[in-house]
């Protein structure tokens, strides 16, 4: 019980350096609003994946990013901070 433990745990955290291969991304689909006078930018991504592996966080490159909503297949995921490189999103 203890190793599934310590497993649940390692799943929490933030990559180190890459993202793991549980997911793939399989298609993007981008959505901006960029005004030229202002230094940021609001949008919607919709990104389709693939799990290759149970997990029970999907990291995400987001670097610079600040994510206010996210949904896992319809329903509002939990936003997990990951660092200055990741978020994470938690079904």
């Amino acid at each position: 019980m203890l190793l599934a433990a310590q497993w649940a745990v390692a799943q929490e955290a933030p990559p180190a350096l890459r993202l793991a291969d549980t997911v793939r991304p399989l298609r993007y689909a981008a959505e901006l609003t960029v005004k030229p006078e202002e230094t940021t930018f609001r949008g919607t991504i919709n990104i389709e994946i693939e799990v290759q592996r149970p997990t029970s966080v999907v990291w995400l490159n987001a670097r610079f990013l600040n994510v206010d909503s996210a949904f896992i297949d319809g329903r509002t995921a939990q936003i997990v901070a990951g660092g200055d490189d990741f978020v994470g999103l938690r079904p």
